[in-house]
C-alpha cells in the first residue's frame, strides 16, 4: 500500500485569512446541512418502498402464457403484466423526483436540467465527509497561498471563476453522456481548488510542497517542487479523463483539467497585488501612519550574522553617488538607499515601505543581490518591532533565501521569526528550517541542536518532531570515511 498526499508548502506560516476561512467554512455548513437533507431523502425513499412492497398483489404470473391458453385468460395475463410494470415505472419515478429534490440535486450541476445558479452553488456541496476533506486539505496547501498573492476580492474572483469553468468544461464532456449519467449531480470544489493548484504552480515555482507518504509500515515526509508535483497529478487526471470518463468513474476529471488550465492562465495573467500591500500589510502601514508603531531616531547597526563568508553579506556603505542614494523606483538599490533615508529621518512608514519593496525586489535575482539582501536583512532583523512586518513574513523571506543559497540572510530573518512567532506553528517551522541551514552549512551546530530539540519538545511525535529527529540522529551518526 501507498499513500502519498500533500499537506503543506514552503511558503506556508500556518495563518488562514479571511476568504478561505469564509469559503471553508461555507463548505463544513452547507455539507451539514445537505447531509441533513440527504437522511431526510432516504427516510422518505425507504418508506415510499415499504409502501410499495406492502401493497396486496395477486400472485406472481410466468412473463410467457402457457401453450394452449385461451386468448381471453392470455390478453389478462398480459394486461395483468403491463399495469405490473406500470407500477413499477410508476414508484421509480416516484423515487427519482423524491431524490431529485434533494438539495444535493438541486445545488449541484445537473447536465440534464441546467440552472446558471449552480455553477456557484455546487462548488460548496460535497458528497461525503472524505470528499469535503480531501478538498479542504488541498484547498489548504494551495489556495491559502493564492490569497495572500493576489489579495482577497482577487483571490475570490479567481477562485469561482476556476470553479464556474471547470464545471462547464464538464457539461461540454457530459454532452453525448447516457441519460442516467446527465441526470447525476456534479458536486464539489475541487474543480475550483484545480485552479488554485494550476495558478500556484507558475505563481511559485520556486517552491516545494511537503508530501506525507506511507509505504506498507514505513512512513515520512518528502519535499518536491510545485511544478513537478502538480505536474504529476494534472497528467494523472487528463489520462483519467480520457481512459475513465466520469460517467463510468464517478470522478468529474474533465472538470479538474478545465479548472488546472484556467488556474494556469491566471496565474500568468493576474499579477500579486501592489508591492506594498503584498509585503506590508495595510493594517501595517495605517498602524505606522498613525503613529500606534514604536519610532527609531536612527536604524541600528546590521546584525550579527552567523555565517560563512562565502554568502557575501559585508554591505560597504553607499558612496556619494551611488544608485543606493536615489529616490524610491528607481530599482532594488534606490529602494534600499530610499529606506535608509526614510530611517534617518524618522519616516518609519516610508521606511517600512521601501524596505519590504526592496527585500521583494532584491530576492527576484538573488545570486546577483547578496549584498543589498544582506543589508536589508540586517535592517529588518535588527528592527523588527519598529517596522511591524508580521513574524510570518520573516519566516518566507527567510525560507526564499535558504533555497536560493544565502544562509546567513535566511538566518537573520528566521531567527527573527522564531523569536517573534505568534502560533506554536510558526515558531516550530522557524526554528526547524533555521536548523536545516546551521546543518547544512555546518555553522552553529550547537544551537541547530538546541533547535531541533525544542522542535521535537513542542511537536513530540509530528511530522515536525519527526523531522527534527532524523536532524539530530544525522548529526550524532560519526562520519563516513572517505
Amino acid at each position: 500500500m501507498l499513500l502519498v498526499m500533500p499537506y503543506s508548502t514552503d511558503v506556508h506560516d500556518g495563518r488562514i485569512r479571511m476568504g478561505a476561512v469564509v469559503i471553508m467554512g461555507l463548505c463544513l455548513v452547507v455539507h451539514l446541512i445537505v447531509q441533513a437533507d440527504n437522511a431526510r431523502i432516504n427516510r422518505t425513499i425507504a418508506e415510499r418502498i415499504a409502501q410499495f412492497e406492502s401493497m396486496e398483489r395477486p400472485e406472481e404470473i410466468p412473463g410467457q402464457p402457457p401453450p394452449g391458453m385461451a386468448p381471453d385468460l392470455q390478453a389478462l395475463v398480459e394486461e395483468f403484466q403491463t399495469s405490473q410494470q406500470a407500477l413499477r415505472d410508476s414508484v421509480e419515478q416516484s423515487l427519482k423526483e423524491v431524490a431529485a429534490g434533494g438539495l444535493i440535486h438541486r445545488l449541484g450541476v445537473v447536465p440534464a436540467r441546467f440552472s446558471l445558479m449552480t455553477l456557484v452553488t455546487y462548488q460548496f456541496v460535497h458528497g461525503g465527509w472524505v470528499h469535503l476533506l480531501g478538498n479542504l486539505l488541498f484547498f489548504y496547501v494551495c489556495a491559502v497561498a493564492m490569497e495572500k498573492y493576489w489579495g482577497l476580492w482577487r483571490f475570490v474572483a479567481a477562485y469561482l471563476g476556476c470553479g464556474v469553468f471547470a464545471a462547464l468544461t464538464y457539461l461540454i464532456t457530459t454532452t453525448l453522456a447516457s441519460p442516467e449519467a446527465r441526470a447525476m449531480p456534479l458536486v464539489g470544489a475541487s474543480g475550483a481548488i484545480a485552479g488554485a493548484m494550476g495558478a500556484f504552480m507558475v505563481t511559485h515555482s520556486k517552491v516545494r510542497v511537503k508530501l506525507f507518504y506511507l509505504a506498507l509500515v514505513k512512513y515520512g515526509t518528502v519535499r518536491i517542487p510545485s511544478p513537478a508535483y502538480f505536474g504529476m497529478w494534472f497528467a494523472s487526471q487528463v489520462a483519467s479523463a480520457l481512459l475513465e470518463p466520469g460517467d463510468s468513474s464517478g470522478i468529474a476529471y474533465a472538470a479538474h483539467v478545465g479548472g488546472f488550465v484556467l488556474g494556469v492562465v491566471l496565474g500568468r495573467v493576474l499579477k500579486s497585488e501592489d508591492d506594498d500591500a503584498l509585503v506590508v500589510p495595510a493594517r501595517v502601514m495605517r498602524a505606522v501612519e498613525r503613529g500606534a508603531m514604536p519610532r527609531v531616531v536612527s536604524p541600528s547597526g546590521p546584525a550579527d550574522l552567523p555565517a560563512a563568508e562565502s554568502d557575501g553579506l559585508a554591505a560597504a556603505a553607499p558612496a556619494p553617488g551611488d544608485p543606493a542614494t536615489a529616490p524610491a523606483g528607481g530599482g532594488p538599490s534606490a529602494l534600499l538607499g530610499a529606506a535608509r533615508e526614510a530611517l534617518a529621518k524618522n519616516d518609519m512608514a516610508r521606511a517600512t515601505q521601501c524596505l519590504g519593496r526592496a527585500m521583494e525586489a532584491l530576492m527576484g535575482q538573488p545570486a546577483a543581490n547578496r549584498t543589498g539582501i544582506g543589508e536589508a536583512a540586517s535592517l529588518l532583523a535588527a528592527g523588527q518591532r519598529q517596522f511591524g512586518f508580521p513574524p510570518g513574513q520573516y519566516y518566507q523571506w527567510g525560507k526564499r533565501l535558504a533555497l536560493s543559497g544565502l544562509g546567513s540572510a535566511a538566518l537573520a530573518l528566521l531567527d527573527t521569526a522564531a523569536a517573534a512567532a505568534d502560533t506554536p506553528h510558526l515558531r516550530k517551522s522557524s526554528l526547524l528550517a533555521a536548523a536545516e541551514v546551521r546543518v547544512r552549512a555546518r555553522i552553529q551546530v550547537d544551537r541547530a541542536v538546541e533547535e531541533l530539540r525544542t522542535v521535537v519538545s513542542m511537536d513530540g511525535a509530528g511530522v515536525f518532531g519527526q523531522q527534527a529527529q532524523r536532524l539530530l540522529a544525522g548529526l550524532s551518526a560519526p562520519p563516513r570515511a572517505p
